[in-house]
């Protein structure tokens, strides 16, 4: 690859980092080479400890063709909306690999718009992260700045939270592409996972809970679907403020950018409605005692950790404008009185938010959803009046500079 591509991918990859730094949370999307060595549905339901086996033996014969990233943050203006800055990077292995397709899933993929010759020649290398070093928490080796490891090692240093939506093979494919073998046991894989990324969501589990009450949802729960839904709701109150890079005329599945923008999108306006829904009282009924009880639970330090965050100009959208921020987040106590997702802190706060911490949900097996386990550093306090939330500083892993190195398919929601 010539000089000016790379040049080119390290200065895309910089930019999606700068954005990772101060995004309130991180929405992710893959496209694959295929989904399962054995492509056909189980005559039976499977548990659950069956399906992550079924899906950690498939993960590794496939290549994660594409990575589709949107970070989202509130709007600094006031305005109430939501800023999206979306990222998309072909992955090409570092190191030469042998890989499984499914040809279907190729087809799928080109019926929508995916790009195979782009794919062939700008897609960035990627390989598995270096492992930190025990003492001081920094990688061991440097990446190339070009390097599309270097938005994932991002994610990790920031511990920003993560949103995916049927997020089943994506974590599983992150995993193992980016980080180490998959474990041969499903606890294993969470405790892995956790330690690495401390919070995500999963969208499809925000809908397939509240689908008719909440969402007033009676379709099928695709990613297409539900943001179509979503977005005619007569009261949705959410706005969107798209600022690049990518287009927003890329179509679903043809584009992992795409894809991860309508995560991001679902992602904001069905946990607004979860959280107005609260408000009028919708469910109140069916929480328990341990439930309330969880708002005065503690565990260590904030999911979020801090981030210092360079000053960007770019005229194009290269970042949003950041003068030496430091994104700081503390013990936090749920918003009396909010209604709404009116403010990103309550997505770690709000006891609605966090019934749906490190949940995923599971189409294939039953139960219907995974608990990966409680968020690593994340603490929570009860709601105290006239104390919205408090703040102090929080040390995340030290960072590497990653901008000094050298130099298919979720297929048709096939499972969702």
């Amino acid at each position: 690859m010539g000089k000016g591509k790379i040049e080119a991918q390290a200065l895309a990859v910089s930019q999606c980092i700068s954005d990772i730094e101060v995004a309130d949370f991180v929405a992710l999307d893959f496209e694959f080479s295929g989904l399962f060595l054995n492509p056909d549905r189980e005559k039976r339901i499977l548990s659950l400890d069956d399906y992550y086996d079924k899906c950690s033996e498939s993960v590794p014969e496939f290549l994660a063709l594409q990575l589709g990233v949107c970070c989202a943050r509130a709007s600094q203006d006031g305005s109430g909306a939501w800023e999206l800055r979306i990222h998309e990077f072909d992955l090409w292995p570092q190191d030469r690999r042998i890989f499984n397709v499914d040809l279907q899933s190729l087809r799928f993929l080109r019926s929508h718009g995916f790009d195979f010759n782009a794919f062939f020649d700008q897609a960035c290398n990627f390989r598995r992260l270096p492992a930190l070093d025990k003492g001081n928490g920094n990688m061991g080796t440097k990446l190339p700045a070009s390097h599309a490891s270097t938005v994932v090692a991002a994610l990790r240093r920031c511990r920003v939270p993560l949103v995916f939506h049927n997020a089943m093979l994506d974590l599983l494919h992150m995993q193992d592409k980016f980080i180490g073998n998959l474990p041969d046991e499903r606890k294993e894989f969470a405790e892995a996972w956790t330690g690495n990324f401390p919070l995500i969501f999963d969208t499809r589990l925000l809908a397939q809970e509240g689908k008719f009450k909440v969402l007033k949802h009676s379709g099928s729960l695709t990613l297409e679907d539900l943001h179509k839904h979503l977005v005619a709701l007569p009261d949705m109150p959410i706005r969107f403020v798209h600022q690049g890079p990518l287009g927003t005329d890329r179509s679903a599945h043809g584009s992992a950018g795409h894809d991860a923008r309508l995560t991001a999108e679902v992602f904001t306006m069905a946990m607004d409605a979860w959280l107005r829904a609260d408000a009028a009282g919708i469910g109140k009924k069916r929480r328990t005692a341990a439930a309330k009880a969880a708002a005065a639970a503690t565990a260590g330090v904030s999911a979020q950790g801090a981030c210092d965050t360079p000053e960007t100009t770019s005229d194009d959208g290269g970042g949003w404008m950041i003068a030496g921020k430091k994104r700081k987040v503390d013990t936090l106590a749920p918003e009396l009185g909010t209604v709404g997702l009116t403010s990103a802190d309550l997505l770690e706060s709000h006891e609605v938010c966090r019934r749906f911490h490190n949940r995923i949900a599971i189409a294939g097996a039953m139960p219907d959803s995974w608990d990966l386990g409680r968020p690593i550093g994340l603490q929570v306090v009860a709601a105290v009046p006239k104390e919205k939330f408090l703040t102090a500083s929080v040390t995340a892993t030290d960072a590497v500079d990653l901008c000094n190195g050298e130099g298919a398919t979720k297929l048709m929601d096939s499972i969702v």
